[in-house]
């Protein structure tokens, strides 16, 4: 397979990740306004709707809602992510199998027994095939597909000992003469406070969310975001993976990451 048709193959089947990502993205967003508060406030049941209980109090059915919302955007990415394993998978096999045989595919009883493996096995097959660098990204992967269960079979309860899950988090800090802020990520119509001598400070962290057995799976408006934004920058070093391994020609892209941070109230800031 030459070049130009392998990075085609693989520009593919990561848009079909990248879509994954904003509908996940739009998915847990859509009950959120820029403040990251519920935005949906009056709700009003159908006339041919009859309910046996209404909640006394109404902001329970929106939190019920914005918790089913963010775990159902969780578990439709995993599922892509999935499909998306798979078709990684029998292009891997076609290149590592078949060489430069551009016609070489999976018969359909190899495609289906792969099918068949579940999720680990997935993991741990596509990650010898890339001569094991996927170390890092399978313990989060694995510990999304473990919460990914708990979602789909037990009603969004962990049924396991507990589940310890890294996300790479960051801070917006504004240092003042006399003290530190921490500014709220998203949208604030009115602006921050600022000095000349002021500094804006970006911290990077990972902290580890622990899910412990009979809790519920639940996250921040925050969390999730990072959850999801993590999710593309492992997919991004996947993709990295794979060219680096396959194309002749691979320039590694620098890494990048951007933050846009809007003065509004201080002109000289």
């Amino acid at each position: 397979m030459d070049d130009i048709k392998l990075q085609k193959n693989i520009d593919n089947i990561f848009n079909f990740a990248n879509m994954a990502i904003h509908r996940a993205m739009w998915f847990s967003g859509m009950v959120l306004n820029p403040n990251n508060s519920i935005a949906v406030n009056k709700w009003k049941p159908l006339e041919n709707y009859d309910f046996t209980h209404t909640p006394a109090n109404p902001q329970d059915v929106l939190n019920e809602f914005k918790v089913f919302t963010y775990n159902n955007a969780l578990r439709e990415l995993m599922e892509s992510f999935d499909i998306i394993i798979i078709n990684i998978f029998k292009l891997l096999y076609i290149m590592n199998n078949f060489a430069d045989n551009v016609d070489g595919k999976l018969t359909e009883k190899e495609t289906r027994n792969f099918k068949r493996k579940n999720f680990y096995d997935k993991l741990k097959q596509l990650d010898s095939l890339l001569n094991n660098k996927l170390s890092q990204q399978k313990t989060y992967w694995q510990a999304l597909q473990d919460i990914r269960n708990c979602i789909t079979h037990c009603s969004s309860t962990v049924d396991k000992p507990e589940i310890p899950l890294n996300l790479p988090v960051f801070k917006i800090i504004l240092k003042t003469a006399n003290n530190e802020t921490e500014l709220p990520i998203g949208v604030n119509a009115n602006g921050f406070k600022a000095t000349d001598d002021s500094v804006i400070r970006i911290e990077f962290q990972t902290i580890t969310k622990v899910f412990k057995k009979g809790e519920r799976i639940l996250f921040t408006a925050h969390e999730i975001t990072f959850l999801i934004l993590a999710m593309q920058k492992s997919l991004d070093f996947l993709r990295k993976i794979i060219l680096e391994k396959y194309l002749s020609n691979f320039e590694p892209e620098k890494d990048s990451f951007g933050i846009e941070i809007n003065i509004l109230k201080n002109d000289k800031f």
